[in-house]
């Protein structure tokens, strides 16, 4: 059996049982683990990633070498600790734009509530604070504290608040490492199986999390069985394409995701021009650029950007105005 985390009672539980279970650890259990400390003392240098997997003498698991894994035992059961460059990076990317933007606005809140004319509930600013932390998706790697600020006004006194805040520098150490556990033995389960297992779980969770966001399964606006079934049906196919799309890419060499391509290429647009003078309008294509071409023609798509698929898209544009 596989699933996200089992706490050590049901994994006992599964032991007596003799059954076979593949499991992930949860972050926050990690320290926990005998040999942690040993396996990840610090967090991964962003410049020098390779060097420090190398001297915790872990091994690469792919031709890339992006993903690098290593062996534990403990009390007959296996650990796996792996560590995702490329997951490590996005990470980073994401923690790093995230507390930009949580730095200034505890600065601006500091302001704003040192200058405060009326007093302020600690628990209404509290829950500001947890939802922001929350929407921004680093609940787990910033801390906080309220700190009480009394404002003379005159005759009376203004209650008010500072936030004091720092980042967690244990739960930074954890970008980009995962770790498995399982009591199957070795003969039939080799590491990089484990591995293997996992990825293919998570690709599962990864096609459903794209249908859910790029795709917009949700939220649903329609109630009828019928209608609901067609608005899945239709976010399944975007998937597929959105799959197909992201192979093509990968093939001509492109690292962008069919996002990002989107994105460029939605800025080659249908423009309606109208003279003045004359009061005369007429319709135009965007040129697309190299960069834009590029992408379609990776895309296989080249047909479209032909003169005749091109004006008749402009011919169906002047009957719809």
């Amino acid at each position: 059996m596989t699933g996200e985390w089992y706490p050590p009672a049901k994994l006992a539980a599964i032991d007596a049982a003799q059954h076979v279970y593949l499991s992930a650890v949860d972050r926050d259990a990690l320290a926990s683990l005998p040999f942690w400390a040993t396996a990840w003392p610090a967090a991964v240098d962003p410049d020098h990633w390779q060097e420090t997997v190398k001297d915790r003498h872990m091994v690469p698991y792919d031709p890339d070498a992006t993903l690098w894994y290593r062996e534990w035992t403990v009390d007959a059961r296996r650990y796996v600790v792996a560590f995702d460059a490329q997951r490590y990076h996005l990470e980073d990317t994401l923690q790093a734009k995230a507390v930009q933007d949580i730095e200034t606005w505890m600065a601006t809140k500091n302001t704003e509530l040192a200058a405060a004319k009326r007093s302020r509930q600690r628990e209404t600013l509290e829950r500001t604070v947890q939802d922001l932390l929350r929407h921004k998706h680093i609940t787990d790697i910033v801390q906080y504290h309220l700190m009480s600020l009394s404002i003379p006004r005159g005759r009376t006194t203004v209650q008010s608040w500072q936030i004091a805040w720092s980042l967690d520098s244990a739960a930074l150490r954890l970008f980009g490492v995962t770790c498995f556990q399982t009591n199957a033995p070795t003969d039939s389960l080799a590491t990089s199986d484990i591995i293997a297992w996992y990825r293919r779980k998570n690709r599962v969770e990864e096609a459903f999390h794209e249908i859910q966001s790029p795709l917009a399964l949700r939220p649903l606006f329609v109630t009828r069985a019928q209608r609901i079934r067609a608005h899945v049906m239709a976010c399944v196919l975007a998937y597929d394409l959105y799959n197909t799309m992201e192979v093509r890419l990968r093939q001509h060499k492109h690292t962008e995701s069919p996002s990002t391509v989107l994105k460029a290429l939605a800025s080659s647009q249908i423009n309606r021009l109208r003279v003045k003078s004359t009061d005369q309008t007429r319709l135009t294509i965007t040129e697309p650029t190299p960069s834009q071409r590029a992408y379609v023609s990776a895309l296989q798509c080249d047909a479209v950007l032909e003169d005749r698929p091109m004006q008749s898209v402009v011919t169906a544009m002047k009957s719809w105005l």
